[in-house]
């Protein structure tokens, strides 16, 4: 969807064979798009999103890395808060829906940021028990 962006490079870097995690396809759709959407914003010019996945023990993890603009560490402790938005015309929603839906398939979501280096933020799933398939 956003890979149409005429100055962001897309770049995906994504582990073959990645066992099945707890999650619900359109759900993690929206959630991933809203991370995505927030990476592309961040962006003023050039410049370049990495989206990653790969399996690790009993976990999937998937990192999405951008180039922008980077979260100040005191917005960085509220980010995935209801209500809480820095745009003029957000909400504050977008992200607090996206760690609740996280929240409910038992997945986990962790920001790091460097100001004017950008901003990495990765999702880490279970993996799903092959008695639950």
């Amino acid at each position: 969807m956003y890979s149409l962006e005429p100055n962001i490079e897309f770049v995906k870097s994504l582990q073959y064979k990645i066992p099945e995690i707890y999650g619900d396809k359109q759900e993690l759709n929206r959630a991933f798009q809203n991370i995505i959407k927030n990476a592309v914003q961040s962006i003023t010019g050039r410049g370049k999103i990495i989206v990653e996945s790969k399996a690790l023990g009993s976990f999937v993890y998937v990192l999405v890395h951008d180039n922008g603009c980077g979260i100040e560490p005191e917005i960085l402790k509220n980010c995935a808060n209801l209500n809480f938005s820095t745009k003029s015309q957000g909400m504050g929603l977008g992200l607090a829906i996206t760690k609740k839906t996280l929240d409910d398939m038992k997945a986990s979501i962790f920001f790091e940021s460097k100001i004017n280096e950008g901003t990495v933020v990765t999702v880490k799933f279970r993996v799903k028990d092959r008695k639950d398939k």
